[in-house]
């Protein structure tokens, strides 16, 4: 009687033998069990047949059929026999092409839906997904779709109520300049012969030249702003030592801060920072800047230091007044914006000087940040690029003030207290 190996084989899918069953059906035919394995969906297998468990001389033979079925090539009753069996042929053509078709029916809409969603976050509001079918995928880009609609309708007001608001400014700021301008020279025959006028019309005369210089000065503000919103501002550059330039600046208000009691030191290197920069607008932010430092300092020193590297000059202000919370270090720069609205404007402020001063300095391709603490004080710092579009690579003065206290790592003992 012929010995067939029972129990378990070694078969495998690719060339990897994995478990199956032998079973003898009549010599001098053999079967193999592939029922249950992954292997069954193979196109071909390779039986190896032996006299010793270690397969040592086997003969091969590949067939096609599953489950396996193959002759027996020793004669019955001569000795023991062993056989195994692997997968050695790719799996169906055609099951392989269904499941392909499968795959593609379920990623392809729901890669669709992805770059749809990449292109609308993108701007590209027009932006549509094809709709095929009516299942779940089909209501996936239909439902994408309206999504889209309503974005992009949603952003079209905005954009249309934005250049509204635009137009309202310049237009009421345009037709604003010819009244003030009469109203200006009355004011001013008015102020010049207010010392002959009683205490009373003396008073009015003098607080309506004030008055009027601020309303001037918030008008030409508006102006510039519409400028901005509009994309007509226009840079003149020329190349400019910023340490002359902040020296400039700070002289013409040494009077304001004597008044206030208030001591401004410039801190700057012996060494030149030029730089491509607007005079005009870039002498208005740091005016800005060393105005609000001098009316919130509340009397401390108002320090201004300048420095520069290979890609940048910057120039810091820094006063010790009241301050403010940190989460407003982005507020400060929007219009008419202010940290206490109960305080009193005593140097006229417009509430626009911060949001042009930014504007200003994104023309130039810099950026104007700010550090503030409540009753530590603040700082803002101002970064330009050395040559016009070309980037910062970082800037020459840190954002957090020089003066305040570095946070020592604290030591950690290791060990019991006292050893």
């Amino acid at each position: 009687m012929l010995f067939v190996g029972s129990g378990a084989m070694v078969f495998a899918a690719g060339r990897r033998w994995i478990s199956g069953t032998v079973t003898e059906v009549g010599l001098p035919i053999v079967h193999v069990s592939l029922a249950g394995h992954a292997v069954t969906g193979a196109a071909s297998y390779e039986i190896q047949e032996a006299s010793n468990s270690d397969f040592t001389g086997a003969t091969t033979q590949t067939v096609t059929a599953s489950p396996v079925s193959f002759t027996h090539s020793a004669t019955a009753g001569t000795q023991p026999f062993f056989y195994r069996v692997r997968a050695v042929a790719a799996c169906d053509p055609q099951r392989k092409s269904d499941y392909s078709a499968v795959v593609r029916a379920v990623i392809t809409p729901v890669r669709s839906a992805r770059q749809a969603a990449e292109r609308l976050a993108s701007g590209q509001l027009a932006e549509r997904m094809p709709v095929r079918g009516t299942d779940d995928l089909a209501r996936l880009a239909v439902s994408m779709n309206y999504m889209a609609s309503e974005l992009q309708h949603r952003i079209r007001q905005l954009e249309e109520l934005s250049r509204l608001q635009q137009r309202f400014v310049a237009d009421v700021s345009h037709e604003l300049r010819t009244p003030l301008t009469t109203v200006r020279l009355a004011a001013d025959v008015l102020y010049d012969a207010h010392d002959g006028f009683p205490p009373l019309e003396n008073r009015s005369a003098v607080l309506m030249r004030r008055e009027l210089d601020r309303f001037e000065a918030l008008l030409a503000d508006l102006l510039e702003i519409s400028r901005f919103d509009a994309g007509a501002a226009e840079l003149t550059l020329d190349e400019q030592d910023l340490c002359e330039l902040v020296r400039t600046e700070v002289d013409a208000l040494r009077a304001l801060a004597e008044t206030r009691g208030v001591d401004l030191v410039v801190m700057a290197p012996e060494m030149s920072c030029a730089a491509d920069i607007d005079q005009r607008r870039i002498g208005r932010v740091l005016r800005n800047l060393l105005t609000n430092a001098i009316e919130h300092g509340e009397g401390g020193p108002v320090e201004i230091e300048v420095a520069a590297n290979q890609t940048a000059v910057a120039v810091t202000v820094r006063d010790h007044g009241v301050g403010f919370d940190v989460n407003d270090s982005n507020n400060v720069f929007e219009r008419f914006w202010r940290a206490d609205r109960a305080r009193a404007r005593s140097l006229g402020g417009t509430g626009l000087g911060l949001a042009i001063a930014m504007e200003d300095v994104r023309l130039h391709g810099g950026n104007l940040t700010a550090w503030g603490r409540p009753m530590r004080g603040a700082q803002f710092r101002v970064t330009i690029p050395r040559r016009h579009g070309i980037p910062i690579a970082s800037s020459p003065l840190p954002l957090v003030p020089r003066d305040l206290p570095r946070r020592r790592p604290v030591a950690k003992s290791i060990g019991r207290a006292g050893q």
